[in-house]
């Protein structure tokens, strides 16, 4: 399975901005909600927002992240 981290790897001097860099919201999109919970992208800073499709399962799980975040 593929772990990734989607983060932005660009140091800030580089671009030559007075304005700070924000993180990037990333999005995931899961219809199954198999994503762990200890996939790296919820270890990055930034929002992160998982679409994914309606269901008892999905629901349970989708309570459990919001504790985490």
């Amino acid at each position: 399975m593929d772990n990734p981290s989607l983060d932005v790897r660009i140091d800030p001097e580089d671009l030559q901005v007075s304005d700070p860099i924000k993180k990037p919201c990333k999005v995931v999109v899961d219809s199954n909600f198999s994503i762990p919970n200890s996939a790296k992208i919820f270890k990055t800073e930034g929002e992160v927002i998982i679409a994914t499709l309606r269901g008892k399962q999905q629901m349970e799980k989708s309570k459990i992240f919001s504790k985490i975040m």
